[in-house]
């Protein structure tokens, strides 16, 4: 799954106040957001996909505030888990599932800006964070929902003040990932070839400790340069890149099931089908069986 990169256009050494996001958090004071009073608490029942296949006509605060799944939005996805903050813009498609033995439950609500004197561009904003603040994010979140449920005095305004901290902190959190040590071109391109060295190999089992030491580096420092270069810790990437080629595999090969399983370095035909309906929502054979009925693929974001 994929985890956004920061997207600050700001010159190297940079700090905050002379950054992207620095520029957004002072274009706020010209900018007044407001409920387009849509909002909710949802939890997700056994079989829920969602797909987005219009506009919204303006942006979605969507947050897990329980289970796991999968979110697509046009050419962008990451997993979904508790602490996963979706900020969705008007034109967006969509295509998300969850893990059904972990239902997902969400916290959402629409907004626009009711006022762009500032010219601010919300599409600066990473559509995808991750937070462990979650005490922080989902009380300002039920903030908002109860501000839109009662008839408070200026709450109009405390709305529009709570969405700029939640924006704030996105920020925040994003800042604070584009000024951590930025990787040297010698130890991307270490992380660039172990990368390699895992899709070639993919069918036998990754030696971690093998990878840190071809790349000349500690285990734990290979982890942490991997992750930062990935977004992905080594164990989610490895479990991603096989069940890729298993789709892969299913589209392309008139293999069996049980020998793709074998080919990718599962322990048996079981453990494939339970890690693939973990990712995709749906059963290899059922996968396959799609195809040739022509029904959607699981992500594919199609109608």
């Amino acid at each position: 799954m994929e985890q956004e990169t920061t997207g600050a256009a700001s010159t190297a050494g940079a700090g905050p106040r002379t950054s992207a996001f620095g520029a957004f958090v002072a274009a706020l004071r010209d900018t007044r957001f407001a409920s387009a009073r849509r909002f909710g608490k949802a939890l997700c029942h056994p079989g829920w996909q969602w797909r987005h296949s219009l506009p919204f006509g303006d942006y979605t605060l969507w947050y897990v505030s329980g289970g796991q799944g999968h979110i697509r939005v046009l050419d962008e996805e990451t997993d979904l888990r508790r602490g996963t903050f979706v900020l969705l813009r008007p034109n967006d498609r969509l295509y998300a599932t969850q893990t059904e033995r972990q239902p997902l439950s969400v916290i959402f609500t629409h907004f626009y800006a009711a006022d762009l004197r500032s010219g601010i561009d919300l599409d600066i904003l990473p559509r995808f964070t991750q937070t462990d603040n979650h005490f922080l994010f989902e009380n300002e979140l039920n903030h908002l929902l109860a501000l839109q449920n009662g008839e408070e005095a200026f709450a109009d305004e405390e709305f529009d003040n709570v969405v700029k901290r939640l924006l704030i902190q996105l920020c925040r959190i994003h800042e604070k990932l584009r000024s951590e040590e930025a990787l040297s071109w010698h130890h991307a391109s270490m992380i660039r070839n172990a990368i390699a060295r895992i899709r070639e190999q993919i069918g036998t089992a990754v030696d971690f400790r093998d990878l840190a030491a071809g790349a000349h580096m500690s285990p734990p420092y290979f982890s942490r340069l991997f992750k930062q270069y990935t977004g992905e810790s080594l164990k989610t990437f490895v479990a991603r890149t096989k069940l890729e080629h298993a789709l892969a595999m299913l589209k392309d090969s008139s293999l069996r099931i049980s020998d793709i399983s074998d080919r990718l370095g599962y322990s048996d035909i079981y453990n494939f089908s339970k890690m693939f309906k973990l990712r995709y929502g749906i059963s290899p054979s059922y996968y396959r069986q799609s195809l040739v009925k022509g029904k959607a693929a699981p992500g594919s974001g199609s109608k």
